[in-house]
């Protein structure tokens, strides 16, 4: 198949889960025999470098890419502004819409591909209405869920500030809104469980649940590696994320169960906090504990999930899935999470491919277990690392996608005909 890939990201190894597995999704399908060329738009980084170096790494697996920001500049000249479309309070590159919906019909009036693949909400915002191509649509976003998570369990007294609640309903339009717009696509995904219905439900009652793909760094030699990078370490857990709502969350949660954990940890037990992670004031006692170290960005990040004991996610609401919790599967971690992790992410079983935890009590003596009884822990490892095979590794999720992808095709030209 000739597919057209369209996303508001750059397709990347890191900053975020749609990078992550709009690459694997990428990679799958080239490896596959299509030929994809990928539109997006950048956005604007601090370093510039740095949007080069991602679209250069993307032309180096085969991929053409077309970055829209041209169009994005020019629907500024035009005047075209955010205001009146509730989608682009959510999603800024949407006000630009209209600019970039013309440049992608040019393209698919000169190429003609056989099929457009836009990836999230802005992405099928974009694309709506482009004539005499199908289109097949897979997100992982629920715009409401994640805005009422945030309302919710935010520190900072955001609880008591009902300014927020206008915040909320306005999610509540655009989550409407999008679910419509997917439900007009000729094929449509949700790589969330919770998320799944929800789209269902409200305007795309075809979406069908597909299994977040992530890239395969780990390889057969998983459990070789892991026990090295283990030995010389010692008890490490890691909490990974960025500044991000769920983070936020996953930061009160560790909070909560520090002072315990403080008094019963084992000698040379460690949390290290890893990613774009910065400590607001309200949770800053995190960091009086000295086994607590942030690390921030760090060179290897393989190694770190290689090296840890516990992968630790304690997501206090169910709102979509972790890529992250994919990734340590991948690296045959032993994830600590919750039953609403549970919820939302396919494969989860309690005792087999992770541990799940009810509540901070629950949370604690997950980690101990992991921590004191090695032979629990290494099943858990192994399970986890037999469900990313099984579920998340591209060939097997990409695969079922570019399957139903040939099946839009074929009848579409039949009913061209």
């Amino acid at each position: 198949m000739k597919i057209f890939f369209v996303g508001e990201e750059i397709p990347c190894e890191g900053y975020s889960g749609s990078n992550i597995t709009g690459l694997a999704l990428i990679d799958q399908l080239i490896a596959q025999g299509n030929v994809v060329t990928a539109f997006v738009d950048p956005p604007d980084y601090e370093d510039e470098k740095i949007g080069v170096q991602q679209l250069r790494t993307l032309e180096s697996r085969g991929v053409e890419t077309v970055s829209l920001r041209s169009a994005r500049q020019i629907a500024l000249e035009r005047g075209q502004s955010r205001i009146g479309a509730s989608i682009s309070d959510f999603f800024p590159s949407v006000a630009h819409a209209p600019a970039i919906r013309e440049t992608l019909e040019r393209y698919v009036a000169e190429r003609k591909p056989d099929i457009l693949l836009p990836f999230g909400i802005a992405a099928i915002t974009w694309c709506a209405g482009i004539p005499g191509v199908p289109q097949f649509g897979p997100i992982c976003e629920n715009i409401y869920k994640v805005v009422r998570a945030r309302w919710r369990y935010n520190v900072g007294g955001i609880r008591r500030n009902w300014a927020s609640l206008l915040l909320v309903l306005k999610a509540w339009r655009t989550f409407r809104k999008s679910a419509l717009l997917l439900g007009q696509l000729e094929g449509s995904g949700q790589f969330c469980k919770d998320y799944l219905e929800d789209f269902k439900k409200h305007g795309a009652p075809h979406c069908k649940l597909y299994h977040m793909p992530v890239i395969d760094e780990a390889g057969q030699r998983w459990r070789q590696l892991k026990d090295e990078a283990q030995e010389s370490v010692g008890d490490r857990i890691i909490l990974v994320g960025a500044t991000s709502t769920f983070t936020l969350m996953h930061l009160n949660a560790l909070l909560e169960i520090l002072p315990r954990f403080a008094r019963r940890k084992r000698e040379g037990a460690e949390i290290h906090l890893i990613g774009d992670i910065h400590i607001p004031p309200e949770l800053s006692d995190i960091l009086t504990y000295p086994f607590v170290k942030l690390r921030g960005y760090v060179d290897d990040f393989g190694q770190e999930l290689r090296a840890a004991k516990v992968l630790l996610v304690p997501t206090p609401v169910p709102t979509g899935s972790r890529s992250r919790i994919i990734k340590g599967l991948s690296f045959g971690c032993c994830v600590v999470t919750t039953v609403q992790e549970q919820e939302t992410t396919p494969g989860l079983v309690d005792g087999e491919t992770a541990l799940i935890a009810d509540g901070p009590d629950a949370l604690l003596a997950s980690i101990e277990r992991a921590l004191e009884d090695d032979g629990l822990r290494r099943r858990i490892e192994s399970g986890g690392r037999r469900c990313y095979e099984e579920r998340f590794a591209p060939e097997k999720s990409v695969g079922e996608m570019a399957t139903d992808m040939e099946k839009i095709v074929r009848a579409y030209q039949d009913n061209d005909r």
